[in-house]
C-alpha cells in the first residue's frame, strides 16, 4: 500500500471578470447599445403607462382639473369596492364575454 502525499495547490477558478475576454466584452457592449431603442421603447410605451394606469386606479382624478401632482385624491381601494358592487357589472361583462368573440371568425376569414 503507497501512502502519497499530496501537496499540490488547488486550482483557483477565474472569476466571472477575468473568464470575459476583451472581444467579449466589446460585443456585449455593442448588442446593449443596439437593444437600447427596444429598452427605452419598451420603458416608455409599456412598463410607464401600466405603472401610472396602476396609480391612478387609487386615486380619484378628474380630467377637468390640470395635471399635477396636487390634484389626485388618494382614494385607495374604493374604486375597486364600488367596481364590484355596481349591479352593472354582470352585464357589461356578458356583453362583452358574448360581443368579443364574434368577430373573429371573420378576421381569420378576411386574413
Amino acid at each position: 500500500m503507497a501512502v502519497t502525499n499530496d501537496t499540490r495547490t488547488p486550482i483557483m477558478m477565474p472569476t466571472y471578470r477575468e473568464r470575459r475576454s476583451r472581444v467579449a466584452m466589446q460585443r456585449l457592449r455593442w448588442g446593449l447599445f443596439f437593444l437600447s431603442p427596444w429598452f427605452i421603447g419598451l420603458i416608455t410605451f409599456q412598463l410607464l403607462p401600466i405603472v401610472f394606469t396602476f396609480f391612478l386606479s387609487f386615486t380619484n382624478y378628474k380630467t377637468t382639473r390640470e395635471f399635477a401632482l396636487g390634484n389626485f385624491d388618494f382614494v385607495g381601494l374604493d374604486n375597486y369596492a364600488r367596481l364590484f358592487t355596481d349591479p352593472d357589472l354582470i352585464n357589461s361583462l356578458g356583453l362583452m364575454i358574448w360581443g368579443m368573440p364574434r368577430p373573429w371568425p371573420c378576421c381569420f376569414l378576411l386574413s
